[in-house]
């Protein structure tokens, strides 16, 4: 559960917790949002780390993937969403598309790695489905952060019908419903823009659109074309690409 109630019944002059729980239980506070959790970490001991970062070495994958899954896994909402962020500086009118965004990365993390829990990784994904197929989700009129949630969403419903074949056929028709879309948000110049006209975001589209046809839905060669060579001027001798098109 989201655990909203429970913070605000602490949010009384008697708690000691009144003070956290006044930020827990609008969301605002780091608990809610899945940025704190009230758990030692099994290395921790008796002694405390002395900062927040914890250096990893090669032999602590498989400890750090098992605790990321488990921790994704434990963070989906009912909706079938993570929507942990509180991003706001396109405005929080563009938080459903960033929700919707940061759900299909979460989504993809568990699909790479479902094997470490592949009952708890089905259960989630099925949940995430449901979210993820819904256009009520989106907030069409935002124009800041749209693009991520269209996307994102095409190279995680490329991955899962590359991998689950139940999924496949209803994976290419999301994915042509949502290559339109793009389409129609690309600009006569080939690029696409989030809060502002920048090159990563039509590399990430472009990216995601040729995810697409790896897949097997159809991509429009011109929509491919024209993005690539407004991204391909943004691009030095050494192949490194520039942060903005000035």
């Amino acid at each position: 559960t989201d655990g909203l109630d429970e913070w605000k019944k602490l949010t009384d002059d008697k708690s000691p917790w009144t003070w956290k729980a006044e930020a827990e239980s609008q969301r605002l506070g780091p608990f809610s949002r899945c940025f704190e959790e009230l758990a030692w970490l099994p290395e921790a001991g008796k002694e405390l780390p002395t900062n927040s970062v914890v250096a990893r070495k090669s032999k602590d994958v498989e400890f750090a993937v098992k605790r990321s899954v488990a921790y994704l896994l434990r963070s989906q909402r009912k909706s079938g969403a993570w929507n942990d962020s509180n991003y706001d500086f396109g405005g929080k009118d563009s938080l459903p598309n960033v929700y919707m965004a940061g759900t299909a990365i979460a989504a993809m993390a568990l699909l790479a790695w479902r094997d470490v829990d592949a009952k708890g990784v089905q259960a989630a994904l099925d949940r995430a489905w449901e979210y993820l197929v819904d256009e009520n989700n989106m907030a069409t009129d935002d124009t800041d952060e749209v693009i991520w949630g269209y996307a994102y969403r095409l190279q995680y419903f490329a991955r899962l019908g590359a991998t689950d074949k139940d999924r496949k056929a209803a994976s290419l028709k999301k994915i042509a419903e949502i290559v339109d879309l793009v389409a129609k948000l690309q600009k006569k110049s080939g690029i696409w823009q989030h809060e502002y006209d920048a090159p990563f975001t039509t590399a990430t589209v472009l990216l995601a659109l040729w995810e697409s046809k790896q897949a097997g839905a159809a991509v429009p060669d011109e929509v491919m074309k024209r993005g690539a060579e407004a991204l391909a001027q943004c691009r030095d001798a050494k192949g490194l690409i520039s942060y903005n098109y000035d």
